[in-house]
């Protein structure tokens, strides 16, 4: 076992203090933590934070509990619970945002909730919408760097196995008692049967009904229908490095019952000390992930800048190398111009001290303590860069645009997919930019219904600190480089166009996209983009975005000092939002992703906010584009896959 703790909600805290008297109470320094009053603000998040790190309480997961549920009876939680609701999902789903952001912000790597009843039956309608709203909800989730997993129980071992088929992003919180009280069987024939989805286990007991269509009774653990010794012996063969949480949500004397639990788990070699047990070997988590850069120029050193902001956070990663083929770039001075805005402070990005600069790209790739890579060179070097640091062992995070070509995207997918363990990611910060992730929920969640019209512009100067840029031929011109921006993102939101319509030059265009009506874009929506950097260098940059959805209207100026305003029922309201450029928060997501990989078998992450499935098809809807610019005609797009929904 990795770590031994209890279920918050097991014990009615009443506050983050009083949590951590009653945590201390059980003999315990772990626990699962009840979201919802902190993702509320009725906890606030930064003193509960507090209070568990000085009690020295670590906080293992998080649980997501579902509006409207009714647990009185086996048929009301049938008709109220978890996602399945038509009623409640609009506020599930408003929800889950702040649930996945309180989540995010306590370093948690997984939430667990309950589904529902989901419908065994292939052919349900209510399975396939059931389907859906779980695959948004991972999305959600996966982008904030959290895993989630279902609690067992409500749907049999065997259904939830072949849901679980469906959807490789989520887990399983194993709950044996769950599977007693629903009546779906023997709990350690459940555990066997799931053992390869497995995220978290319960440690909660409970009785047969003699009823049917009645709840069995949960008693302490030990003294029901769990068979322990049989249960504990699968779970040490197969994962012994599981964290094991202790639920009890009946009897008076809690606390008793779960130092008791706890005593069992021990008595079964599953823990160590207070709560700690060793980690498996295969499996061992760094304690701070060792990053380097390689390339130089303005988006390498900003990466750069961009890891020791993450570092000085608290976040567990370190620069410990850059590369340039050129020596003349590895000054330690910050960066000075670029296409985007940049948080990067105008001062020394590194210490030589500590981050070693290096011309020599073997050594890095050598080097074991560097666990993650950011490619940051010029556009026609990234793939075999790439695909170099994946067969050194590194994950890598490649600066788009990925490649020039669908066929070397693909490529680099194809080489990816045969390591499962190393997480590779296209650089898309637009998916991280405070006011676009705002404007993303906002479309998926139809918060303000349908997408009428939306227009983007993205609009500066050529950048002149490398001749690479004129070069159209290498870096693809603004349509490649800057206007994939808003490409990326559209796809983000709407999946890909059925067609494009573009007008203009490869420094300078403007695009229709041709979508069909959806549940989020309304009858005849038109969507247009345009991009360039052919401005006189006085204009500066901006970019900006005017969305008309059904009840509201959202517009975004970078240049604006509120940049995010909100237009409905006739009034003007900004929208706070995050501080400074989405390339840290790009960051601080993909050292947390691959902090996670480090202890979480690939068959259980959470998909990546951003793919390289989805970097293949941008890559084809601006090769359509290139197309539609050259004939003058729409121009249909030929590689479609949709990315999941996410928020």
């Amino acid at each position: 076992m990795h770590r031994l703790g209890v279920c918050s909600w097991s014990l009615h805290p009443t506050s983050a203090p009083d949590l951590v008297t009653k945590v201390r109470a059980c003999g315990l320094d772990a626990v699962q933590l009840a979201l919802g009053p902190i993702s509320s603000s009725d906890w606030p998040l930064a003193a509960t934070a507090a209070a568990l790190a000085g009690a020295g309480i670590t906080p293992l997961s998080g649980m997501m509990a579902m509006v409207g549920e009714d647990y009185s009876t086996l048929d009301s939680i049938r008709d109220t619970g978890g996602l399945r609701p038509d009623a409640t999902w609009p506020a599930n789903l408003a929800a889950a945002p702040r649930v996945a952001d309180a989540a995010a912000a306590l370093h948690l790597p997984l939430v667990t909730f309950h589904a529902g009843f989901i419908p065994h039956d292939r052919h349900d309608s209510l399975r396939s919408v059931m389907i859906d709203r779980l695959r948004h909800f991972a999305a959600i989730f996966a982008k904030r760097g959290v895993a989630i997993a279902l609690e067992t129980g409500q749907e049999s071992p065997a259904a939830l196995l072949e849901l679980l088929r469906e959807l490789p992003e989520i887990g399983v919180n194993f709950d044996p008692a769950n599977i007693i009280l629903y009546g779906q069987g023997d709990p350690t024939a459940a555990l066997r049967l799931l053992l390869p989805h497995l995220a978290q286990v319960h440690l909660k007991d409970a009785l047969p009904t003699a009823t049917p269509g009645t709840w069995g009774a949960e008693v302490p653990v030990g003294r029901g229908g769990v068979d322990w010794p049989s249960f504990f012996d699968h779970l040490g063969a197969n994962h012994p490095s599981i964290n094991l949480v202790i639920e009890r949500e009946a009897g008076e004397r809690r606390i008793d019952d779960i130092r008791a639990a706890a005593s069992l788990a021990h008595s079964h070699g599953r823990s160590a000390g207070s709560g700690r047990a060793t980690t498996s070997a295969a499996r061992q988590p760094v304690s701070s992930l060792g990053c380097a850069v390689f390339g130089m120029g303005f988006m390498g050193r900003t990466h750069a800048a961009a890891y020791q902001s993450a570092r000085a956070s608290g976040i567990p990663c370190h620069l410990a190398a850059v590369y340039d083929a050129d020596a003349s770039h590895l000054s330690p001075l910050a960066p000075v111009s670029g296409n985007l805005p940049t948080s990067a402070p105008r001062e020394q990005i590194f210490d030589p001290a500590h981050t070693r600069a290096t011309t020599n790209l073997d050594e890095i790739l050598a080097d074991p303590a560097i666990h993650l890579v950011s490619i940051c060179t010029y556009t026609d070097s990234h793939v075999e860069l790439a695909l170099r640091a994946l067969a050194a062992g590194k994950h890598v995070l490649v600066e788009k645009p990925v490649a020039t070509s669908l066929a070397q995207v693909e490529q680099l997918a194809a080489a990816a997919a045969q390591n499962p363990r190393l997480l590779c990611m296209p650089a898309m910060c637009m998916r991280f930019w405070p006011g676009w992730d705002w404007l993303h929920d906002a479309i998926v969640s139809h918060t303000y219904g349908r997408v009428r019209s939306a227009t983007f512009r993205r609009l500066g100067t050529r950048p002149t600190w490398s001749p690479f840029y004129a070069d159209a031929a290498r870096s693809g011109g603004a349509l490649l480089d800057l206007h994939i921006h808003d490409v990326d993102f559209l796809y983000w939101c709407f999946g890909a166009p059925e067609a494009v319509s573009s007008a203009g030059s490869l420094d300078h265009l403007t695009t229709l996209y041709h979508y069909a009506e959806s549940p989020t874009l309304a009858p005849q929506a038109h969507i247009t983009a345009e991009g360039g950097w052919d401005l006189d260098a006085a204009a500066g940059f901006s970019m900006r975005y005017t969305v008309v959805f059904d009840h509201a209207t959202a517009d975004f100026d970078s240049r604006r000092e509120q940049p995010l305003l909100l237009h409905r029922a006739g009034i003007t309201e900004p929208v706070p939002l995050a501080p400074g450029a989405g390339y840290l928060y790009e960051i601080n997501y993909f050292v947390a992703a691959a902090s996670a990989a480090a202890t979480t078998s690939a068959q259980h992450r959470s998909r990546l906010c951003a793919t390289l499935t989805d970097a293949a098809s941008v890559t084809s809807i601006l090769a359509a584009e290139r197309s539609s610019l050259a004939s003058g005609n729409r121009n249909e797009v030929a590689h479609r896959p949709h990315p999941l929904p996410s928020a």
